[in-house]
């Protein structure tokens, strides 16, 4: 210790020696210890800085203990100070907020003990911090002692604002949770958001986005969401969200998080993924039909999977008729490892053996069989196979079988085909086995809707009946009869032809009075449509448009605007700079060359401030070597025949090859090459496919030949293409006539044979001679330059090349006639003109010579200067808002020539509480196709209204024709074009007006959707009056039932009683059973159908074998008789629904179909019909009755009908023939007259 102590001592010592001792405790004075907790803090945040001082001395109490702390620079107090002190006595300790240091004094510590002293000290920015107390003192005998300093350091950290996100997903709410999840749509998904503060710094407004999961039922986040700390976990905030519906497909679902602090914004993002387990199973059976006992159908049946997530084995089929499903190993498969991977199929078989209870009389003439699989435990869809026994029906119009001399011959009709490759005649007298009258088989038509006729002849025998045997495409055959030697059985004529001189010159009325009414509302806003159905330089005359209401006499040449669709065309004016006679307006014209259903583009002419001319490029050759062939590609494609059953995307085709019986059947086509280089590399490729698919494989033996010459022979297989490609022999092909030989050898084992030839298409060197001053080639591709630089004049006077030999080719054009044709580049959207062109005499003709820069996907054209004349020219209005004006639930799109007479209809059904809106369907096509005929346009236009207003209801009005190039010859006209898809093995192109009403494109139909296929305004008045008649006709609640008598076991009348209950108990119904007749006795049962008709009913269904224009193989009612007058139930017409094959096919080219004559004939007949518009199967009719039959009474036709196509739907394929097939003509907003 410091300082002197002083002491007196006193004492007496009584004996010999003496000592004495005395204690002087010396007190030690204090000693502190500073700490910060903890050391290194971040930015703002508070630290505890704590200053234990300790008394060392064990038996002696310290006072007046005091410390003072200055801090360094920096540092202060926090508030809350969080100040305290403990085992200090009754101190003075008072630090305030924002303090720079502190006091601690009159403290008092017990012996041995310590003094806690406490405070909070916050930073004002970062660095590091070396504090050092004074000395801790206390007070000894008066004086004042110090003990040592305390020191500790404090590391503050930049305030750092950092965010993260965790999304997570799981099938249940409380996890497990994961990135990823495998999942069979649509269970339910929850989503876990966690947003931890992983920064130094409190955030303030923190959010959490997500586009696809709604995070509105989440808790509120905190506002800050402080920094961590080790206290609690209140820096991290969780959300869960679900359930939510999974949907098909692979789902990355990406969420994002932002706060701030201060000026700073953080984010971060994170994803959760499901992908979904979507198995696709298909189902198909080879072959479709079967006749006798023991037949043998193998089931194949692929199992894809179709959805993005990998699945493992084992696959396992179940199928409810068969015992002997087997599966090829996964490993076989895709990339050959044990998982079906997302995209990979693997095909199972099985087979089922026809037994007797599959076979008629006794059987149901049909098997049906339902299947699916498992892949990994989880389930695929069922599908189901109907096979249908001998289901390749052909529609017999008449049968006459006669003696003439020592011949048998029977004649006979079709009034349509299908599957059938061809016939033979059977006979025999009494109960005696056939005979085929000749080995030989005659060959049909094949596919077809037109009515054809047959004489078979042989040697008569003892027989007095006979059978007509009808062999199919797929190797079965099917016998109809027996029908006696000496009578006539049904009627050989069917169809009524259409008029279509009449109904062209109704049109052509029509057009005249469309254009003068145009041009009266349209005033200065008037515009021409151009239609042009051949592609090259096009002209139209002053004149031409004058002819069609189109005057735009005196407007400046140049104020005249072409376009086609949103682009402007370059438009080339001659004869003068004001429109007027003698001005022509010319310009190069794309036509169609893609479509079903035109070739004509529409170009619209309509007044402009300022219009696009034609430009020009200087293209002179100068004294250029020059080049007069060019790579070119001919394609040889006449459409001759029309097949239904085509498997390619084209139903007309060139040639039909056919062998029958014999070793070798042969066909030539001939051909016109353009000139060509005769030294150049050729490829040739014919397009071919099958017309038979018998059980045996290959079908189909070909041998080509070209010019005489053998090129190859090869096989394929099935009603599919087969494209031959071939390198041709240098010379073998030649300038201009060429024939091609298809020769169809007997070695496949099969007695007939058949094959189509599509087109053929030869890659070659192209001669630059023109043809009638016309020629279209592509430039050879030359280097890229600037086409500002491309190009000079030279004015020296001598004729020089205008570009480099790197940068361009010069050209050499013959045969011209003319001196003055034009020479045109197109390249994409840019037209000009070429300038600078030479056009000299040569040997003979003219030569044209130019050079120019050519680009992959350049063009030339060359042409006379009046070029092609546009194929019709039509006033028009400019493009229309179609959703101006008030909204509608039902939509009448129709041929403007016919939607005037629609005044009536859209009254009564007002009425009624429709919104009804009419449409013009070239207003449509102006807007969704750029005016080109197109149902898609239509499709696409019901479903924006659907989407737009609701549209519940639409009719189209209009008929139509497969024949819409004139190829068969028919000049019919469509008014409302349809679209065409696959319905059974025979029928690929069946008109599907269904696939309007499928807005969405899932395959099921949406709307209650109809048809008028009408032609005539006529037509058109007398169906509405059918219609509107037909609401209030005296024959509620009353039906007919009419059906064909049994035929290969099919009994249609019974298979058609039950509709009789599914209509419901306040319907009256008889039955009209051609089974309940004698063959002869059909004028009869005709009679008496005509007399129940003509009684009055609601309802008329017909079952039974049927064609376009007839009702069973006995001709029990034809489109001709119902013309002439079989029904005379004007006051009451009826509804009729038929089911069999052909009900309300409406696009034959020739001939009205029944469904036509029922509709559209003034004497009576149906105001609306109900059918397939192809082939249908047994099994597809009877479907049809029990979805259909139990709607007609409790809705509209339409809705009914929309209703029972969406079940039929769900049948997965089954039954396309009516779920896509059936077609309602007719009003869809009708409803059958119950009582």
């Amino acid at each position: 210790m410091s300082g002197n102590v002083g002491a007196t001592e006193t004492g007496t010592n009584f004996g010999p020696t003496g000592s004495a001792t005395a204690e002087l405790p010396v007190l030690q004075p204090p000693s502190v210890q500073k700490t910060f907790l903890p050391a290194v803090v971040s930015g703002i945040d508070p630290t505890l800085m704590t200053l234990v001082i300790t008394n060392p001395n064990p038996d002696d109490a310290l006072t007046q203990v005091a410390i003072t702390d200055n801090f360094p620079a920096g540092l202060r107090v926090s508030n809350p100070t969080n100040a305290s002190t403990t085992g200090c006595g009754s101190p003075t300790f008072a630090p305030a907020p924002l303090d720079t240091s502190v006091s601690f004094s009159n403290g008092t510590i017990t012996a041995g003990s310590d003094c806690t002293i406490r405070v909070s000290v916050v930073a004002t920015g970062p660095g590091a911090y070396t504090n050092t107390t004074g000395p801790v003192s206390t007070v000894i005998n008066g004086q004042t002692v110090n003990g040592n300093t305390g020191t500790d350091d404090l590391v503050v950290l930049a305030l750092v604002p950092d965010i993260t996100l965790q999304k997570q997903i799981s099938t249940t709410a409380m996890g497990p949770w994961t990135d990823y999840l495998a999942i069979v749509p649509p269970q339910g998904v929850f989503y876990r958001f966690l947003i931890e503060n992983t920064g130094t710094a409190p955030l303030s407004g923190v959010t959490l986005v997500d586009p696809l999961v709604s995070t509105l039922g989440c808790p509120a986040i905190p506002n800050p969401l402080p920094a961590p700390d080790i206290n609690d976990d209140d820096h991290i905030y969780v959300c869960v969200v679900g359930p939510i519906p999974s949907v098909v497909g692979s789902l990355v679902n990406t969420a994002t998080t932002q706060g701030s602090f201060g000026p700073t914004t953080v984010n971060d993002s994170d994803s959760a993924t499901y992908e979904s387990i979507v198995l696709g199973f298909d189902k198909s059976a080879s072959p479709t039909s079967y006749t006798n006992i023991g037949d043998v159908i193998t089931y194949t049946f692929t199992v894809t999977n179709v959805g993005p997530a990998t699945l493992s084995a084992p696959v396992i089929v179940n199928d409810n008729q068969t015992v002997d499903e087997a599966c090829s190993p996964l490993v076989s498969q895709g990339d050959s490892d044990n998982f079906l991977d997302a995209g990979e199929s693997l095909v199972c078989t099985a087979t089922y053996t026809i037994t007797a209870a599959d076979v008629p009389p006794d059987a149901t003439p049909y098997v049906v069989n339902t299947a699916s699989a498992t892949v990994g435990g989880y389930p695929t869809p069922e599908d189901t196979a109907v096979v249908i026994h001998n289901s390749v029906p052909v529609t017999l119009s008449d049968v006459e079988a006669s003696i003439e001399g020592s011949d048998l011959v029977v004649r006979f009709g079709t009034a349509a085909e299908a599957g059938t490759l061809g016939y033979s005649i059977e006979t025999s007298a009494g109960g005696g086995k056939p005979q085929r009258l000749s080995n030989e088989m005659t060959v049909a038509q094949g596919s077809s809707f037109e009515p054809s006729r047959y004489e078979i002849r042989g040697l008569a025998s003892a027989g007095s009946q006979v059978w007509v045997v009808e062999h199919t495409i797929f190797g079965g055959e099917q016998r109809y009869g027996p029908f006696p030697i000496g009578e006539r059985i049904g009627q050989p004529v069917l169809a009524a032809a259409i008029d279509w001189n009449a109904i062209r010159a109704e049109q052509s009325g029509y057009r005249q009075a469309q254009g003068v009414q145009i041009a009266s509302l349209a005033g200065n806003a008037l515009e021409a449509e151009l239609r042009v159905d051949r592609s090259g330089w096009v002209t139209v005359t002053h004149e031409q448009l004058q002819g069609a209401g189109v005057n735009f006499t005196g407007t400046p040449a140049s104020q005249l605007a072409l376009q086609l669709g949103v682009q402007d065309v370059p438009l080339r004016v001659a004869g003068g700079n004001v429109m007027g006679p003698g001005v022509t307006l010319s310009f190069l014209a794309q036509a169609i060359d893609d479509s079903l259903y035109t070739r004509a583009s529409v170009y619209r002419l309509s007044r402009a401030p300022r219009g696009r001319g034609l430009s020009y490029v200087q293209a002179r050759a100068g004294n250029r070597v020059t080049t007069d062939a060019v790579p070119a590609q001919f394609v040889h494609a006449p459409d001759r025949g029309y097949s239904f059953s085509s498997p390619i995307n084209d139903p007309w085709h060139a040639r039909r090859v056919v062998r029958n019986n014999q070793p070798l059947a042969s066909s030539i086509e001939n051909f016109v090459m353009p000139a060509k280089v005769d030294s150049a590399v050729e490829r040739m490729s014919v397009l071919l496919w099958g017309g038979t698919d018998f059980p045996n494989d290959p079908d189909h033996s070909v041998r080509i030949s070209l010019n005489g010459q053998v090129l190859d022979s090869f096989r394929f297989d099935g009603l599919t293409a087969y494209n031959y490609v071939r390198l041709l022999p240098v010379g073998l092909l030649q300038s201009g006539n060429n024939a091609l030989r298809i020769e169809l050898v007997g070695d496949t084992g099969a007695s007939a044979d058949v094959v189509h030839l599509e087109s053929i298409t030869i890659d070659y060197t192209q001669r630059l001679v023109a043809d009638q001053d016309r020629l279209e080639f592509a430039p050879l591709s030359d280097a890229v330059r600037d086409e500002g630089s491309l190009f000079r004049d030279d004015f020296d006077g001598i004729s020089a090349a205008s570009c480099s030999p790197s940068t361009c080719t010069a050209y050499e054009v013959s045969g011209l006639s003319r001196d003055d044709v034009r020479v045109l580049r197109q390249r994409g959207t840019q037209v000009d003109e070429l300038s600078g062109v030479s056009i000299d005499a040569g040997e003979s003709g003219f030569v044209a010579r130019f050079a120019i820069n050519g680009q992959p996907g350049d063009r030339l054209w060359i042409s006379p200067p009046d070029g092609l004349a546009v194929s019709d020219v039509r006033a028009a209005l400019p493009k229309q808002d179609l959703f101006a004006g008030a909204s509608a639930n039902y939509l009448m799109i129709g041929h403007p020539s016919l939607i005037g007479g629609l005044e009536p209809l859209v009254q009564a059904r007002t009425s009624e509480g429709y919104r009804v809106r009419v449409f013009d369907v070239e207003h449509i096509y102006r807007n969704y196709s750029d005016g080109v005929i197109d149902p898609q346009a239509i499709r696409s236009f019901i479903a924006e209204a659907r989407s737009r207003w609701g549209v519940e209801y639409v009719l189209l009005v209009g008929g139509d024709t497969y024949d819409y190039f004139n190829d068969g010859g028919s000049g019919s006209i469509s008014f409302v074009p349809t679209f065409y898809r696959p319905t059974s093995a025979y029928v690929r192109y069946t008109p599907a007006d269904s696939v309007f009403a499928d807005v969405n494109g899932d395959g099921r139909v949406d709307l209650a959707l109809g048809r008028f296929p009408v032609r005539t305004q006529a037509e058109l008045a007398t169906l509405i009056d059918k219609t509107l008649g037909y609401a209030t006709a005296a024959h509620a609640g009353k039906a007919l039932l009419a059906s064909d008598r049994e035929i290969q076991g099919v009994r249609f009348g019974d298979l058609l009683a039950p509709l009789s209950n599914l209509l419901g108990n306040s319907w009256t119904t008889q039955e009209l059973r051609l089974a309940n007749y004698a063959p002869n006795a059909t004028a009869q049962a005709r009679a008496d159908l005509a007399s129940g008709v003509n009684a009055g009913q609601a309802l008329v269904s017909f079952f039974g074998h049927s064609a376009p224009a007839t009702w069973s193989q006995e001709s029990l009612v034809t489109a001709n008789q119902v013309y002439g007058g079989l029904f005379q139930n004007a006051a009451t017409p009826t509804a009729v629904w038929q089911l069999g094959c052909y009900g309300s096919y409406f696009v034959t080219p020739n001939y009205n179909t029944i469904a036509h004559a029922l509709m559209l004939s003034s004497s009576g007949g149906a105001a609306a019909v109900l059918g397939a518009s192809g082939l249908t199967a047994v099994s597809s009719d009877l479907a049809w009755i029990n979805a259909l039959g139990p709607q007609l009474n409790r809705t509209t036709v339409g809705e009914a009908l929309r209703a029972a196509q969406q079940q039929l739907a769900g049948a997965r394929g089954a039954y396309d023939d009516v779920a896509i097939g059936g077609t309602l003509l007719g009003d869809p907003a009708m409803r059958l007259r119950g009582q």
